[in-house]
């Protein structure tokens, strides 16, 4: 009786022991725990961290048991030393084995993260979508990586895929976490088919860091630049010039994560070209243990935000939103707040007060900053903020840029003729009002292209170009180029550009009646617009290296009646996403008629494609793309080389005609 009483009595303590030490472990290992500081028992953040250390018997480092099985073979001794630079000689051959995956790829260890490795895959057979992929060693951060880039999508950053993976290199096995490359691949996917990633710091300590860091080449650094200026200086609408969203976005997370080493080495961003807008983007932090402490921000686009009353209350409405679930660090947004000038003006942008810019290879020497100046170099009117030409002849000496704000008119009978290699930037609206009798003339003044007209505007921007007979210029980008503005352009004639002749980047277009011909580019460029091209003329010329008549890139368009002749390499092309139906357009003598390709939807309606040494061609340029589609409703097709070409992602349907 004894014995059972003790049995009894030996089953009660367990039980009293045993049960809140399971419900305790159950808690712990959950990770629900993290909310019990917050509730309304007096336990706080501390006691709460004391018993997750004992009964939170989850291994931080630990992958999922489904993680895939990878294998890369170098067949070469893989050191572990660090190098104090890295460059494309660093890359090594290799091969690599992933579930359905197997090809000859280059890998090479990473500089900033020991142990980490980066695999670059073939250009024709990417891996996961992705052309770069990051290796990075599983570590006590990792699950808290994981949970900030869940913080960063709920604030619609731009963070790169990442999984847990076994991987074997040469033998060595090891658990790692493969991420996205933040490259151009990277932000296609994410909808930015025509922009460019580029980094830069902020630390006064590494002024080599201050400028923007881009593969591509120098014009561009410095158009970025340009759009910094106007950040710091808070000229124009801000939402042109930097996504907003996105840069009190990164801010937060910065906050959150006390990313030291975001303030301290350099931050990630892209340049949408044809939005011109800078966007920050996001990416978990790599050596841990590691930052630069020396030095102070230097003024930059983050400070020049904070200074902004509008700009900070975006910033605490974002903020409030992920408060009620999560209390968040605070403290770090002061080391933006109070920058120190140093150099950064002066080394990297042109100096505000100055009347006239820096001259460089890229821009030449800019006629002064106000309208004021350029009118009396010029022979303008000035009337607040509108520049007017009137009939008469005008001859640009040197470049010219217009402050924000600026509406620059030509007059009928207006001519101007600007010097080789000089451009015109019009930030804000230009408007030409040539009639058939007296268009409007622009052309160089001597041997050798002019750099072309450039229009920066806002999303309330609207530019109407009538009667504008252009020619023999052109900047990288084009002839005459517009980004984020509405674009209403009739008969009008451009010709005899070594670029492509126009290029409206953003914006709604009305096209009409335009004549688009002998360019050694493409005629007419539309990068994410919508409206419609009708009763145009493309006309290519034999001297032409690979022009392109008619090329929409992205957006929704409608073409009717148009013809395209000659052009040596596609007529009518859509492509990245684009949505485009033509009507009764009429392609002859090009080296591909028409083409989709990267995810474009082409509709055909009562077209003739003929004597084209392609009619119809269907393709995607990258792996990671869609193919594109061509719906072809009850169009002529006859008399070319060949009928059509086709990937295996993309395909010709044929509707019956209503």
């Amino acid at each position: 009786m004894a014995n059972k009483r003790r049995g009894s009595a030996l089953l009660r303590w367990l039980l009293c022991l045993g049960l809140p030490v399971g419900a305790l472990l159950a808690l712990f290992h959950t990770g629900f725990y993290e909310r019990i500081g917050r509730w309304p028992f007096g336990i706080g953040a501390e006691e709460v961290s004391a018993y997750a250390s004992i009964f939170d018997l989850r291994a931080n480092d630990a992958r999922p048991a489904n993680a895939a099985a990878w294998a890369i073979s170098t067949g070469q001794h893989t050191s572990k030393k660090k190098r104090k630079k890295q460059s494309d000689a660093d890359w090594r051959s290799a091969f690599f084995n992933a579930e359905v995956y197997s090809d000859s790829v280059e890998v090479r260890r990473m500089m900033d993260v020991e142990g980490g490795w980066e695999v670059r895959f073939p250009k024709d057979n990417y891996f996961k979508a992705q052309r770069r992929m990051l290796l990075l060693p599983v570590n006590s951060s990792t699950q808290r990586q994981e949970e900030a880039r869940v913080f960063a999508r709920f604030l619609k950053l731009h963070t790169p895929e990442r999984e847990a993976v076994r991987v074997s290199i040469d033998g060595n096995e090891a658990d790692y976490v493969a991420e996205e490359h933040i490259d151009e691949v990277f932000l296609d996917k994410r909808g930015y088919a025509d922009a460019v990633v580029f980094s830069q710091g902020f630390n006064a300590m590494h002024p080599e860091r201050l400028r923007p860091d881009t593969d591509k080449d120098s014009a561009l650094a410095e158009e970025i630049i340009a759009k910094e200026q106007a950040v710091m200086q808070g000229t124009g609408d801000l939402s042109d010039h930097i996504d907003l969203d996105a840069a009190a976005a990164w801010l937060i997370m910065c906050d959150i994560e006390e990313r030291r080493d975001l303030i301290m080495d350099e931050a990630v961003f892209a340049y949408d070209r044809a939005a011109g807008r800078i966007v920050p983007l996001y990416r978990t932090q790599r050596n841990i243990d590691e930052w630069r402490s020396a030095g102070i921000p230097v003024a930059n686009l983050f400070s020049a935000l904070l200074a902004r009353a509008d700009f900070r209350e975006r910033l605490e409405k974002m903020r409030a939103k992920m408060i009620e679930p999560y209390s968040l660090p605070t403290g770090l947004m002061r080391a933006f707040q109070e920058p120190v000038d140093l150099h950064w003006l002066a080394q990297t942008l042109p100096d505000p007060n100055a009347s006239s810019m820096q001259a460089n290879d890229d821009v030449g020497t800019p006629i002064g900053n106000t309208l004021a100046d350029i009118g009396e170099r010029l022979g303008a009117t000035v009337s607040g903020d509108t520049l007017s030409f009137v009939r008469g002849k005008y001859n640009i000496a040197d470049d010219v840029i217009t402050p924000p704000g600026t509406t620059v008119i030509l007059g009928k009978g207006t001519r101007w003729f600007i010097a080789p290699g000089k451009r015109v930037e019009v930030n804000g609206t230009l408007i030409m009002n040539g009639t058939g009798p007296n268009p409007v003339f622009i052309r160089p003044s001597g041997d050798g292209p002019h750099g072309g007209i450039t229009v920066n505007g806002t999303d309330s921007s609207r530019c109407i170009i009538n009667g504008l007979q252009m020619s023999g210029g052109g900047s990288k980008e084009g002839m005459l180029v517009f980004r984020n503005t509405d674009v209403v352009m009739s008969k009008c004639i451009l010709n005899g550009s070594p670029r492509a002749l126009v290029s409206i980047q953003k914006g709604a277009v009305e096209v009409s009646g335009c004549a688009f011909i002998r360019t050694s580019g493409d005629g007419l460029r539309l990068t994410n617009c919508t409206g419609k091209v009708e009763a145009c003329n493309f006309q290519g010329s034999t001297g032409q290296a690979n022009g392109d008549g008619l090329v929409i890139m992205g957006g929704k368009l409608v073409v009717g009646e148009c013809g395209v002749r000659d052009q040596p390499g596609t007529g009518l092309l859509a492509t990245s996403g684009a949505d485009v139906t033509a009507t009764d357009v009429q392609v002859a003598g090009c080296g591909t008629g028409v083409g989709a390709s990267d995810g474009a939807q082409l509709r055909l309606d009562r077209c003739t494609i003929s004597n084209n040494a392609l009619g119809l061609r269907g393709l995607r340029t990258q792996q990671h793309r869609k193919g594109g589609t061509i719906t072809v409703v009850g169009c002529t097709i006859e008399s070319n080389g060949k009928e059509r070409e086709l990937d295996d992602v993309s395909r010709v349907v044929e509707e019956p005609e209503n």
